[in-house]
C-alpha cells in the first residue's frame, strides 16, 4: 500500500474513532500547555513594559482602567480588565498578572484544531495544534504582561465561531454568539478589526453563494456595523486617550512595519516577499522561515484547488487586511503586532502538511514528517526554555528584597536605563523601598560629536556621595532599533567602567537576572572636568 493511501486511511481511521482522536488532541494540547506552564512559573520578575502596564492595573478599579494610561503604555480595556480579574483571583503578583495572557496562549493553541479539521481533517488539525504549541514566541508572550497572546486567542475564537455559523447558518443561537463575541473582541484586541473583517467577508461570501440570500446578507451587514461601532467606541474612549501609539517615537520605532506602497523598485517588492516568510519566524516562533512559509503556501494552494474560498478568506483575510492597513500606514505589519495571525499560520501549515502527506508517494509522505520536525525541533529549546530550568538566578524582585535588607538611612538609590524606573515603582512599595530615588535616562546616548551627553548629570547627582546603590541592566541588545544613537555596551559595562575609571570604590555587588545591584563609595572620586565629564567613543575604545 502506498504512503498516500496509508495517510488517507489514517485520516479516515481517526475520523471513525473519536476517542482516539480526542486522546491525540489531548496529548498535543498537553505538550503546548506544559511549555506554557513552565514559562509562566519560571520566568523572571516583570521587566520594564510589563511593570509599566501592571501599574495601570493594580491600583485601579475596573471603571478606572485606562483613564488615563501612565508610563507610556496602552492596551485594550478588555486586556486590562482580564488582568485585573486574574490578580483578584491569584493575587497581585507576577503569576497573577501573567495568568490572563497564559490562558490566552492556551486558548489560541486549542482553538485551531476544529478550524483546521474543517479544512482537511484530523491530520491537519493535529499538525496545526503542534505548530502552535511549538511556537516559541506564542509561548513567550503567553507569560508576558502584554496583550499579544490575547490577540492570538481572540483571532482564533472569532474564526472558530465563524466556522460554526458556516456549518449551521440557519441556527439562530450561533449568530447571537458570534454577534456578542464580535462586540467583546473589539474591546479586547486592537487587531480584532482585521479578524472580524475577514469573518464578515466569509459570512457574506457564504450568503451570496447560497442563492444570494438577501436576508442573511443583511444580517451580516448589521453584524459588521455593530462590530465596527463597538470597536470605534472602545478606541475613542480608551485608546485615543493615550498619545503613545501616535507619538513620533512610536511611529519611528514601528516604521519598518509599514509596507512600501506603491512599490517603486525591486527592493520594495522584496519587502512583501520577505515579510511573508519572516512572519513564520517572528511572530510565528518557528524555525526555517522559508520552509515554514512554503508549507503554509501549500495549505493556501490546497484551499484554492479545493475551492474552499470561504475558509481561506476567513483564515488568510486578517493578514491581508493588516497588510492593506500597513500600505496606508495605519498599522505596522511587523513582529508581535502580527501575533493575531499566528493561529492562521498554524492552520494553513497544518493543511499543507495534511495535503503533502496524502500524496501517493511514500517518499513525499516522509518529507512531510521531516518538514514538521525541521520547523519545530530547532525552537524547542526556546519553547521549553524555563520549563525544566531551575529558577536559581535572582531577578529584580530578589534585588529589591536584597536592597530593602541592606539599605541604610541616607543611602541613595540610582537607577539608569529604560524600564528600570517602572520596575522599581512596581516592586518598591512591596518591599518598602524609598521612592525618592534618582533616575537618569540612558547615559550611553551620544550627541552628534560622539560624546555621552548625559554623563555630566550623573556626575552632579552622585559624585561625592558615600553610599550609592546602582541598579544597572546587564542586557546588551545591539539589534534593538532603540540602540541607534547610543553605545552598544551594556549599561552595567558602561557605567562600572566609567565609575571605576574615576576612582569609585565598589563595596557590594548582588547579581540578578539581566541586572545587577552595586553599592559604590563615591566619596573620594576624582571629579571629572571639561571633556572628561562627557567621555567619547575614542576614549571608550582606548580604555576597553
Amino acid at each position: 500500500m502506498r504512503w498516500g493511501e496509508t495517510a488517507v486511511d489514517a485520516r479516515r481511521w481517526l475520523e471513525r474513532r473519536p476517542k482516539v482522536e480526542l486522546a491525540l488532541f489531548a496529548v498535543v494540547l498537553l505538550f503546548g500547555i506544559v511549555a506554557r506552564i513552565g514559562t509562566l512559573l519560571y520566568r523572571p520578575s516583570l521587566w520594564g513594559d510589563e511593570a509599566a502596564l501592571a501599574l495601570n492595573v493594580e491600583p485601579r478599579s475596573f471603571f478606572e482602567l485606562g483613564k488615563p494610561f501612565v508610563y507610556r503604555q496602552v492596551a485594550p480595556w478588555g486586556v486590562l480588565a482580564g488582568m485585573k480579574l486574574s490578580t483578584l483571583v491569584a493575587g497581585a503578583n507576577d503569576f497573577g498578572f501573567r495568568l490572563f495572557p497564559f490562558l490566552g496562549s492556551v486558548v489560541a493553541t486549542a482553538v485551531v484544531y476544529p478550524i483546521a479539521r474543517r479544512f482537511a481533517g484530523p491530520i491537519a488539525a493535529l499538525s496545526a495544534m503542534f505548530f502552535i504549541g511549538s511556537s516559541s514566541l506564542l509561548t513567550y508572550y503567553g507569560a508576558e504582561v502584554k496583550p499579544y497572546a490575547i490577540d492570538a486567542a481572540v483571532a482564533g475564537v472569532s474564526m472558530f465561531l465563524t466556522v460554526r455559523v458556516l456549518d449551521q447558518p440557519h441556527e439562530r443561537a450561533r449568530w447571537w454568539v458570534i454577534g456578542v463575541a464580535g462586540v467583546v473582541a473589539g474591546w479586547v484586541s486592537l487587531p480584532s478589526l482585521f479578524v472580524l473583517g475577514a469573518c464578515g467577508a466569509a459570512l457574506m461570501m457564504d450568503a451570496w453563494s447560497s442563492g444570494r440570500d438577501v436576508r442573511r446578507m443583511g444580517l451580516v451587514a448589521a453584524l459588521g456595523i455593530t462590530w465596527v461601532a463597538a470597536f470605534a467606541v472602545h478606541y475613542q474612549m480608551v485608546i485615543v486617550q493615550s498619545t503613545v501609539a501616535s507619538s513620533k517615537g512610536a511611529s519611528t520605532y514601528w516604521d519598518p512595519g509599514f509596507a512600501p506602497f506603491p512599490p517603486r523598485d525591486l527592493s520594495d517588492l522584496r519587502w512583501y516577499v520577505g515579510r511573508y516568510f519572516y512572519s513564520y519566524s517572528n511572530p510565528g516562533g518557528l524555525a526555517h522561515k522559508y520552509l515554514a512559509g512554503a508549507i503554509g503556501g501549500a495549505g493556501i494552494f490546497a484551499a484554492i484547488v479545493r475551492k474552499q474560498y470561504k475558509l481561506l478568506m476567513l483564515v488568510a483575510g486578517p493578514a491581508l487586511l493588516a497588510l492593506a492597513a500597513s500600505m496606508l500606514r495605519k498599522y505596522p505589519a511587523i513582529e508581535r503586532l502580527l501575533m493575531f495571525a499566528v493561529p492562521s499560520m498554524g492552520i494553513l501549515m497544518g493543511v499543507g502538511i495534511a495535503v503533502i502527506a496524502e500524496r501517493r508517494s511514500w517518499l513525499v509522505g516522509a518529507v512531510a514528517v521531516v518538514c514538521v520536525a525541521t520547523v519545530t525541533v530547532p525552537v524547542m529549546p526556546q519553547t521549553f526554555e524555563f520549563t525544566y530550568a531551575p529558577a536559581a538566578a535572582p531577578d529584580f524582585e530578589d534585588l529589591a528584597r536584597e536592597l530593602s535588607e541592606r539599605k541604610q538611612p541616607g543611602d541613595l538609590v540610582f537607577l539608569s536605563g529604560a524600564g528600570l524606573g517602572t520596575v522599581y515603582d512596581h516592586y518598591g512599595p512591596k518591599y518598602r523601598l524609598p521612592m525618592d530615588y534618582l533616575g537618569r535616562y540612558e547615559p550611553r546616548r551620544l550627541d552628534p560629536d560622539g560624546r555621552f551627553v548625559n554623563l555630566p548629570r550623573v556626575v552632579d547627582d552622585v559624585f561625592g556621595r558615600e553610599r550609592v546603590w546602582f541598579v544597572l541592566s546587564t542586557y546588551q541588545g545591539t539589534k534593538d532599533p532603540k540602540v541607534v544613537g547610543r553605545s552598544e555596551e551594556s549599561l552595567f559595562a558602561f557605567m562600572t567602567r566609567y565609575l571605576d575609571r574615576h576612582g569609585a570604590r565598589r563595596v557590594e555587588t548582588v547579581e540578578g537576572y539581566g541586572m545587577v545591584l552595586i553599592l559604590y563609595d563615591l566619596s573620594e572620586v576624582v571629579r571629572p572636568e571639561g571633556d572628561d565629564k562627557y567621555e567619547n567613543d575614542a576614549r571608550v575604545a582606548q580604555s576597553s
